[in-house]
């Protein structure tokens, strides 16, 4: 009666008993891996000079036992399959190599994940479509699993480390960045180590 009344989200935070912590179904590192991409606020300055390009999204895998963020992805423009695929790419390789590949120099302590992880869970966007995953079946995950749309407690763990904006009533408007593409990507990959720290 009461899901007939309030809907299906409100009876089960308001109603429905508790059934423990999010984080109660993994007990070993990397178990469960959670991928969400959010975008810069920042628009990135472009070459010209008083252009910018299109906003910088950033893709991030999370292990929801240690609350480690494992890797992270760059699209330019919207949420793409390719920014989760590098995200699996970044997590599964030595991570002084692939912040070699833009420019960012640190020391192994610093990010001390390797290694992919057998389950995904990903929202209904981008990162759930074939384009995300491996083009080698040999690589991919072995669990594959979709959040329902509109339940972000689905994906606890990595909804709550994405940024924050306020939304207000004023008239839309965007912040351009003194920082080009790369720049900003740098930018996101110190904000995870610190994240990370």
């Amino acid at each position: 009666v009461q899901t007939t009344l309030y809907g299906k989200g409100r009876a089960r935070s308001k109603l429905l008993p508790v059934r423990g912590s999010f984080t109660e179904s993994s007990w070993n590192l990397m178990q469960r891996v959670e991928a969400d991409a959010f975008a810069i606020e920042e628009l990135p300055r472009g070459y010209v000079e008083g252009s910018s390009h299109p906003p910088l999204y950033v893709s991030t895998r999370r292990d929801t036992a240690s609350g480690m963020k494992t890797g992270i992805g760059f699209s330019q423009g919207s949420e793409r399959a390719s920014s989760y695929r590098m995200a699996k790419f970044c997590e599964a390789v030595p991570k002084e190599r692939f912040c070699m590949l833009f420019g960012v120099k640190i020391r192994p302590q610093q990010w001390p994940s390797e290694g992919a992880s057998p389950a995904d869970i990903t929202d209904r966007g981008q990162g759930a479509t074939a384009g995300a995953q491996s083009r080698d079946e040999d690589y991919r995950q072995v669990v594959r699993e979709t959040a329902p749309s509109h339940a972000g407690q689905s994906k606890a763990v990595i909804e709550s480390s994405n940024p924050k904006s306020a939304s207000n009533a004023e008239a839309p408007n965007f912040m351009k960045s003194d920082l080009h593409s790369i720049e900003l990507a740098r930018k996101a990959i110190w904000d995870l180590l610190r994240f990370n720290e």
